[in-house]
């Protein structure tokens, strides 16, 4: 290796230069103070003097520092080139990136747990941050469990952790070991046997073959005839007409369980002799499902009835037996009446009549309808409910007039004509003096605080005071 003399007779390699770092002055964990150092340190370890320090800084730069000393004016001494390089790239530290920096830095996997920790000492050392706040950017720098970076906690120096991050890498190697001989000597798992998959055909429902090979073609589901799919069925249709008119039907329809006014099957007197005798009731005539339905106590003249509150209904209904008991004239009206299910009644007639409810009174028309075809003795619909004010909660029902005000129930005198006793309570108001009864012993003496003048705000007086300042102002 060829080695140069300087004119002091020293000698000088100029393949020391490599251990020097090249400077960028780009990277911000690298400054411009602390790459004249590493240079100053070096030139002390071998003696160079001030020319060859020059030669090896000018050698050593790079990137954005060696095109900022192409554009500069030849500096001839390594004094000049220092305070200009430091003048250019000076050493700022702005603690809210350093910070986010240390924050943002994670152990790489290609890294050792100690590279890590130099490298983030020395993060911290050049924003001047406490060893405590290092130590705890680096113990968050590592991907684990907090379970597992326990025994981290409570170190303060960089010694100490040095002992934990061995003693904690010895243990995940270990930990890694163990779990690949588990994993090498564990047993296969048994693969599940596969089921084998029945086929059936969506077409006719049955099983051993698919649609594409069936033969028979596609099924109705309705009728169980071959030909046509169910929302094209004929015979579904005409079982549900005949139903309509009281006839048999093959295909059985349920009801909703709900409540209806009309709960009869449609019968056409005109087209169809209905012959059956026992006619189909809906659940609602039930009269344990009175429960939790909305239910009044009305007063028709002199009889007390359940009334139904149905806003479903457009008209009030009646039962013909409890009409009977009212003695009323009224008026022949027959009209069809339909509900649930297309169900029709034809009501016997209608009439007019005061009905009570909460000690309110009420003209109101009821048509009247067979015994047996409603639940209640009263159902009152929307041509009641309209002209009212109707609260329904939970079972509960409240009805007012529309021009109800509930402030009345509330009304309160707040005067009286009574002034019988005025004089002598104005007697003893005049007459009244105060005696001193008792003396408090303590006193208190004020101390301001500064000059400002101490308002109060004003109070009442008592009587003999107020006659004092009543004289006063008199005077």
């Amino acid at each position: 290796m060829a080695e140069n003399k300087n004119d002091d007779g020293k000698s000088y390699n100029p393949f020391v230069m490599d251990s020097i770092p090249k400077f960028t002055g780009d990277d911000v964990t690298y400054s411009s103070a602390k790459w004249v150092q590493d240079l100053d340190d070096n030139a002390e370890i071998f003696g160079w003097n001030q020319q060859q320090k020059l030669i090896i800084a000018r050698r050593c730069l790079s990137g954005t520092a060696e095109l900022w000393l192409r554009t500069e004016k030849p500096l001839k001494t390594f004094d000049e080139l220092k305070a200009a390089l430091i003048k250019e790239f000076p050493e700022t530290v702005n603690s809210k990136k350093m910070h986010e920096m240390m924050s943002r830095r994670k152990k790489l996997p290609n890294e050792t747990y100690y590279q890590y920790m130099l490298v983030m000492k020395d993060l911290g050392k050049r924003a001047k941050f406490p060893h405590y706040v290092s130590i705890q950017y680096i113990i968050d720098g590592i991907h684990d469990y907090e379970s597992n970076k326990i025994m981290f906690y409570g170190v303060t120096t960089y010694p100490v952790l040095r002992e934990k991050l061995n003693l904690y890498e010895s243990c995940k190697e270990k930990t890694k070991d163990a779990k690949l001989r588990d994993k090498s000597v564990r047993p296969r798992t048994q693969e599940p046997e596969v089921k084998s998959v029945v086929k059936r055909c969506y077409k006719c429902g049955e099983q051993g073959h698919v649609a594409s090979s069936c033969s028979r073609g596609i099924k109705c589901f309705k009728c169980n005839e071959f030909g046509h799919i169910g929302k094209e069925c004929k015979m579904a249709a005409i079982s549900h007409n005949r139903g309509a008119c009281g006839g048999r039907s093959d295909v059985k329809f349920k009801r909703p369980d709900r409540r209806s006014m009309f709960v009869h099957y449609a019968c056409d007197g005109d087209s169809c002799q209905c012959q059956c005798q026992h006619r189909i009731m809906l659940n609602v005539n039930n009269h344990g499902s009175v429960i939790n339905k909305s239910v009044k106590c009305v007063r028709i003249n002199e009889f007390i009835v359940n009334g139904l509150i149905d806003t479903g209904s457009d008209l009030n209904l009646i039962k013909f037996e409890l009409f009977t008991k009212l003695n009323c004239e009224y008026q022949p009206d027959k009209i069809l009446l339909t509900g649930l299910g297309s169900c029709q009644v034809f009501s016997v007639g209608k009439f007019d009549t005061d009905l009570v409810i909460d000690h309110h009174k009420y003209r109101i028309n009821f048509y009247i309808v067979p015994t047996n075809t409603i639940p209640y003795d009263v159902i009152l619909g929307q041509s009641f409910l309209v002209n009212t004010i109707t609260v329904i909660d939970k079972g509960s029902v409240e009805v007012r007039p529309q021009s109800y005000d509930e402030s009345y129930q509330h009304s309160i005198c707040l005067s009286s004509s009574l002034t019988d006793n005025n004089p002598c309570v104005q007697d003893i108001i005049n007459n009244y003096k105060p005696h001193k009864i008792k003396e408090a012993p303590i006193k208190l003496k004020i101390v301001l605080k500064d000059d400002i003048p101490v308002t109060q705000r004003p109070r009442r007086l008592a009587i003999a005071e107020e006659k004092v300042v009543n004289q006063q102002i008199g005077e």
